[in-house]
This record gives C-alpha cells, structure tokens and sequence, in this order.
C-alpha cells in the first residue's frame, strides 16, 4: 500500500484586538525625506515566514529586501552599486520565490530566491547577454497544474521546469502573444485552464486567437474576429465550471461589449450577458475560484458567474464608475472573496461572498478611498481615507465571523492617493508602507494586536476512489491499495501559486511546505483526482 505523509500546518484562525494599537517605524530605510519603498514597484509575497519586496537604502538601487521577525534585510544587491535591479513579478513555485530582475550582464531575466543571499540565483536565461531591442519583457509568469511554469516575452510563450536548460519557446502560435496585464485593463490575460494554461493571441489582422497550452503544442480553441478591434478591449481571461471565459469591451462601439464563454463540452462561443443588459466595464473581471469569476458592470452592480446564463447572478449593487486602470480591492480566500464596491459616493460597502446571493453579505460600510487588501488566515486588513484631506484608517475583517473592526486611526491627513500600502501581517502584527512624520515613504508596523493561533488536525474523509485521507499522529497519511498506481502530488498556496509539486511511487513521502498558514492539497492519479485543505482546529 502506497502512503504519503503530509505534515500538518498552524493556521490563523481569528483576530482579537486589543485596547492598545500603536504605529511605529520599522526603519528609516533610506534616511531623511528620500523614500526606501517605490510608490509603483511595491508588489510582495509571503514565502514561508519572510515578506520579499523590492526597496532602496539610497546606496543601492531598488533590490531585494525580506521581512522577516520585524527585520529589514538586503536579500542581494543583483544590480551592484546604485542601479536598481528592480525585482517584481514575484510568483511562488517549486519551494522557491521566482522574479524578474536587472542585471547589466544579462539584461531582465528570471531569477529565484530562498530567502538567502546565497540562495539567490539567476534561475532561466531566456535570451544570452542582454534584453533585445524590441518587443515585451518577461512580465507575469504562471504556474500551471502541470507543475510547469509559463511566460511570454518578445510576443512568444516559454515553458520551463524553473531551469535555462528546460526552458524551450513554444512553436505553432499565430500571432503575437504578452502576458504582461495592460495598465488600462488590470485583468488577467492569461489563466489555468483545465492541466495547463489559456491565453490571448493578437494577429496582425486584429483577430483574437484564444489558445490552450497543456505541455509543448498549442491548440487553437477559437478565433474571434472584432470589425473595430482597434477600439476594442479582450480581457478578463479565466476558468470558470463552463469554460474559458473573456470579456469584450468597446467605449465608442457598445454593441460589442459582452461576457463570452467557449464551452468545454463542445467549443462553441456563447455569450452570457451583453451590453443591452448591463455593459461590462473594462478591468472588471476577477479571478474568484476555479469555477467562478466576479464581475463589475458599468451601472448594474456586481455579478458572480460559472460561465453559464443561469449561473449569472447578481450579488451586490455598485453603480460607482472607477478610472481606467484602478482595481477593485479583493483578497481570495479559496472559496470566498472579500471586494468593495458602492452605489454612491463615501458610501462604500465591503462585501465577502462564496458566489451565491444568499452567501454574499456585508461585513463593513462607510467605508472610502481604499488601499490593497492583504490577508493571513482568516483575517483580512487595509486602510481607507487615503486621500482628500481624510484621516487614513486600519481595518481588519474576520472572515469565519464576517466581522470588522477599525483597530487604528491616523492624526494627520493623508495628502497623496495611496498614502498607505498595506504589505503583510506577521507576528501579530500588520506592516504598511507609508510616509509619516517628514520622512519618506517607508515602512511601519501596527502592533498591539492579538492573534490567537490554533494548532491540531482535521480528519479528512475518503474522498472517490482515489485514496483515503486519514489524520495519523499529527501527520496525514494517504493511501490507495493500488499499490503500481503513480500519483502526482502537489501543494498550492490559497492564490493557487505551487508551492511544491513531485511524482511518488510506491511507499515514498512527500512533505508539504509547512510554514504557510493554510494551503490546497491536489493528489491526481489513474483514478481520479482530489483536492482538499490543510487546515487546523
């Protein structure tokens, strides 16, 4: 019998506050007025217990930095001297956080990191010496369910296991292919879909090939020909139970604007919801779960759909009109989404919703000029009042409670728009980038928080014929009496990034990173496939 050990993990299930939040500075990073964060370069992740993100002492460039313990530490300095390398585009795979980055040897190129100086590589040479003179950067990458990882640069698509030598371009595409998200349309253009990837495809004629890419030959789902794509939008690819679902916007031509899905069952395109219904506005689409995405239109609030018409509903009225480019504040909780929307304006409601109208309910309100969302465990946190002579405030939700709290308020007034950048909570703690007290923009902590942190193991029943998932001594253990059966297994991350990803054989192990607070267990063979959470009681 074939059984595979998977260590069990803490999870964050709730937060109590206390009476005494303070704010503090971390570290005057880059001394005086200068800042030690970029205002626009300030994406991180959580890899295992350390923040990763770019920032500046004003000595070198922007590098490289981990949080880690209430420590700031200088990663590597990959760009040596005061250039920056500009590390971004951070995605996790393979135990390992992989980025983009500069380098005056090899021009923008991905490279990979454990956290450690030492452990900091270039990972995948794509082009030798530097970048070309034309053409996309690397840009977003994405990690398929085939354990593979996929990115496109200079208009083509590159598969790879992480490494330069099993890294190959991707032949038979027509057309132009970047996975970079436009600044105008902040919606995916790339997405899983079913082992592998989708993806958009631009022709010189302006059709829009739609392709699927489960290992090294593409294949071509569909080709949509738009009369006026120069003024056209394709956007908002994603997996949804129907499909492969995008959306089409036009601002001079309405008559184009739609939600279009091509069907699995027999590829056929079908729109589920037009323009003479409520149009859809542009960078709206959001990626929710594997079988659903949420939506914004124009006037007609926010809808929840699978891809099919009688499972498109509306579950929370916003007839607020954002700016090209703005996104809409969410953080995914694997079967739940936390977003904003509001039907005037200074009156915006933060929503949680697992995709139905009776799961979708208000958790807080009054609510305006949002930050980024960041979560841990069951807890959600972001700041509001961030511009216009405001005073900024903290937030944090419970999910589990659907619950809210304002835990912190500022005393001065917020004079630019997204005065605070909320980073990450460790340690009990929350950390936001901000500029306070005539410094720059730098980061600071809230403490006074108290995290109650639980520890256990939930018993997993046998789930289809595949295996049977049983807690055994603080461990799990999987096991199938097919004892020449190959399984796959891999662990994700609640945003659906690998965090590891093996083949096992016959009485071998496999151990789950364990210093996420919560993740996704997918155990597929000759049987079948399941999925489940590692979680604590």
């Amino acid at each position: 019998m074939k059984k595979i050990l998977l260590v069990s993990t803490l999870l964050l299930l709730f937060q109590n506050l206390s009476q005494a939040q303070t704010v503090s500075l971390v570290q005057d990073l880059n001394t005086g007025t200068a800042d030690g964060f970029d205002e626009w370069n300030n994406k991180s992740i959580t890899y295992n217990d350390i923040q990763i993100f770019p920032a500046t002492d004003g000595t070198n460039g922007l590098e490289l930095y981990a949080l880690k313990a209430g420590q700031l530490t200088l990663i590597k300095d990959i760009n040596a001297g005061s250039e920056s390398s500009n590390p971004a585009n951070f995605i996790l795979y393979n135990d390992k956080v992989y980025f983009t980055a500069y380098d005056p040897t090899h021009g923008e190129e991905i490279w990979s990191t454990d956290g450690t100086e030492a452990g900091t590589t270039l990972a995948i040479e794509t082009i030798d010496g530097t970048d070309p003179s034309s053409g996309y950067g690397t840009g977003t990458m994405i990690a398929a369910l085939n354990g593979k990882l996929y990115f496109s640069l200079d208009g083509a698509v590159y598969v790879s296991d992480g490494t330069t030598a099993n890294t190959t371009a991707v032949s038979g595409i027509t057309g132009n292919v970047d996975f970079n998200e436009d600044l105008s349309l902040v919606s995916p253009v790339v997405t899983k879909y079913e082992n592998g990837i989708a993806f958009f495809s631009l022709t010189s004629q302006h059709d829009v090939n739609l392709y699927k890419l489960d290992a090294s030959t593409p294949e071509l789902l569909k080709t949509v020909t738009f009369d006026r794509y120069s003024t056209t939008d394709v956007y908002g690819l994603s997996e949804v139970s129907a499909g492969l679902l995008f959306a089409v916007n036009n601002f001079y031509y309405t008559e184009y604007n739609g939600l279009f899905v091509i069907k699995k069952s027999d590829g056929s395109l079908t729109e589920i919801k037009d323009a003479s219904d409520a149009s859809i506005e542009v960078n709206r689409v959001l990626h929710f779960t594997s079988s659903k995405v949420l939506f914004k239109t124009t006037s007609g609030g926010m809808y929840c759909t699978d891809g099919t018409q009688a499972g498109t509903v509306k579950i929370a009225p916003a007839t607020y009109t954002l700016a090209q480019g703005d996104r809409i504040p969410n953080a995914v909780f694997n079967d739940k989404i936390v977003f904003y929307g509001d039907e005037v304006m200074f009156n915006t409601k933060i929503y949680i919703s697992d995709g139905t109208v009776a799961g979708t309910s208000i958790i807080a309100s009054d609510q305006y000029f949002l930050s980024n969302f960041i979560s841990s465990g069951n807890t959600v946190a972001w700041a509001s009042g961030l511009v216009n002579g405001f005073n900024p405030r903290i937030w944090t939700a419970d999910v589990s409670t659907k619950t809210s709290k304002k835990v912190y308020q500022f005393t001065e007034s917020a004079s630019v728009p997204d005065a605070v950048i909320m980073l990450g909570i460790q340690d009990s703690k929350i950390y936001f980038e901000y500029t306070l007290g005539g410094k720059g923009r730098e980061l600071y902590k809230l403490s006074g928080l108290t995290l109650s942190i639980f520890s256990g193991n939930t018993a997993v029943s046998e789930a289809y014929k595949l295996c049977t998932i049983n807690a055994v001594n603080g461990t799990y253990a999987i096991s199938t009496p097919e004892s020449s059966e190959a399984l796959e297994v891999t662990q994700y991350d609640l945003s659906g990034n690998i965090l590891k990803t093996t083949s096992v054989a016959n009485d071998e192990t496999f151990t789950v990173n364990t210093k996420v607070p919560m993740s996704i267990i997918k155990v597929t063979g000759s049987q079948g496939t399941i999925s489940y959470k590692l979680t604590a009681n």
